[in-house]
């Protein structure tokens, strides 16, 4: 063999071995998660590759840019995916999972970010069969979780829960602690982390429980509507609507690009004024005595 014959034939195996290894990279891998609580986990994976649902999914669990969420309901409970590259970050909700890759077990723990630590998941259950709006304030940061909705809000420490009916459910999840809990309807049931709190220690005799009787403004899409609305007893906007109210009077406007659609407030007494300016407008009165 001459040196040329011998330089053509180590470049085709260098070649080969570059291909293979890039095969290699490229390969799907089995993830398997198998939940350890008999309650809801919410598992999350983060990958250096891609990522696709596997054969023991549901509608409520994802795969999707290099992450993989995994829904779990019960301890029965377990989802498979498909990921190429490697795992760079696990993150769960309420227990640590079982993890198997391949078939072989992993250990989650070691693929957890330490700032996981600071995040705690809330869940807000609705107690009455009717909308039932639940203002919380925390101290630090607060963002939606899995289980919330479009019309629910996550902002500066600051989350509203917007429960439809008495199966409604939303979750969250915040640093820091629980500083406020009000509602419109009835108390509803908290969870963090998986346990109940305990809500009689943010009652407070000036509170927004001293108010019973619920209003909704709901404007136009288009546009703005002003609505004045003066009651016998005190008035208060829920959390997180600003308005030009007195302790008796809501003066707001609701709509349209410049202002919320939706304004909502907590009263005692009756209503003995209300007027609005032309313009579509739906309001929503639910009186109960003091």
């Amino acid at each position: 063999m001459n040196r040329r014959t011998l330089t053509k034939g180590l470049l085709a195996l260098t070649g080969m071995a570059v291909t293979e290894t890039t095969s290699a990279q490229q390969r799907w891998r089995t993830l398997r998660i198998e939940n350890t609580v008999n309650r809801r986990n919410v598992v999350d994976v983060w990958v250096t590759g891609d990522v696709r649902r596997g054969d023991e999914t549901e509608d409520v669990d994802s795969a999707d840019d290099g992450r993989i969420r995994s829904v779990l309901t019960d301890r029965s409970a377990a989802d498979t995916f498909e990921f190429t590259g490697r795992i760079r970050r696990i993150r769960w909700s309420e227990a640590e999972p079982r993890a198997f890759v391949d078939g072989d077990r992993i250990d989650p723990e070691e693929y957890r970010d330490d700032d996981d630590d600071d995040w705690q998941v809330m869940r807000v259950f609705n107690t009455v069969d009717r909308r039932n709006v639940v203002d919380i304030r925390v101290t630090g940061d607060v963002r939606k979780g899995d289980e919330a909705e479009r019309e629910d809000v996550a902002r500066r420490g600051f989350a509203r829960s917007v429960l439809s009916d008495r199966s409604a459910v939303d979750s969250f999840e915040f640093t820091g602690r629980i500083t406020d809990v009000s509602w419109s309807e009835r108390r509803p049931r908290i969870a963090v982390d998986g346990r109940t709190v305990d809500l009689d220690r943010f009652d407070d005799d000036d509170d927004d429980r001293d108010l019973p009787s619920y209003l909704r403004v709901t404007g136009p899409r288009s546009g703005s509507v002003r609505v004045y609305v003066r009651v016998t007893g005190r008035i208060d906007a829920l959390a997180g609507d600003e308005g030009d109210s007195s302790p008796r009077v809501a003066d707001v406007r609701v709509g349209g690009q410049s202002y919320p659609r939706v304004r909502e407030f907590r009263y005692s007494g009756r209503i003995f004024q209300l007027a609005t300016a032309e313009g579509d407008v739906a309001i929503d009165i639910q009186q109960r005595d003091d």
